[in-house]
């Protein structure tokens, strides 16, 4: 499997996260507009967990394409601080992968469908950061 072809399948799992997520906050932004805002904690408590997954999900994508370019930089000869960079990124978007499942299977309402997506965009994602991980190495050794 070619680090590119990864890459773009781990994006289309990100498209469907996002787009998850995003027909969850029309659901909330539509009984919210609809007048069941008067049903009280229950509104509350979607739009506390619906919110907090649209920032974790935008900061994830965020998270996962500057990885990918820190390690672009770095398979093109980047020196230490494009690995840092890259380490960085990959640290940062496992901690949000796992925020956005705890989240998913967190309180009283559990979402198991959306952690199911997540646990594939994390396999994903661990399987293109062990291919780059191969492979930003050798391509920086051989241009030393």
């Amino acid at each position: 499997m070619s680090g590119r072809g990864a890459s773009v399948r781990l994006r289309g799992q990100l498209t469907w996260f996002l787009a998850l997520v995003g027909v969850l906050v029309v659901a909330w932004g539509a009984t919210f507009f609809a007048g069941a805002d008067r049903v009280g904690s229950a509104t509350d408590d979607v739009r506390d967990r619906v919110e907090p997954l649209g920032r974790n999900a935008e900061a994830m994508g965020v998270g996962m394409v500057d990885t990918e370019r820190a390690w672009d930089r770095l398979r093109q000869g980047g020196g230490p601080a494009e690995r840092a960079a890259f380490e960085r990124g990959a640290a940062r978007t496992a901690a949000l992968i796992a925020e956005a499942r705890t989240m998913a299977l967190g309180g009283a309402a559990r979402w198991p469908e959306l952690a199911r997506q997540i646990d594939v965009i994390d396999q994903r994602w661990r399987t293109w950061m062990a291919a780059a991980r191969r492979a930003a190495p050798a391509r920086s050794a051989s241009r030393s």
